[in-house]
């Protein structure tokens, strides 16, 4: 199986290689940050970053 992401081509070549990325991907998700939350973070990011 091909996976393509933003700058390459990942292939695997076996079942337990594509369940790997499968749970990569989902424990990523399960500690990502969405909507109003996933703002005030990005909001409280750029505040500490702007130039003063």
């Amino acid at each position: 199986m091909v996976v393509e992401t933003i700058n390459t081509e990942l292939s695997f070549d076996s079942a337990d290689d594509l369940a790997l990325y499968g749970r990569t991907w989902d424990t990523l998700n399960e500690s990502a940050a969405y909507g109003a939350r996933a703002h005030r973070i990005i909001a409280r990011a750029r505040h500490l970053i702007a130039p003063t």
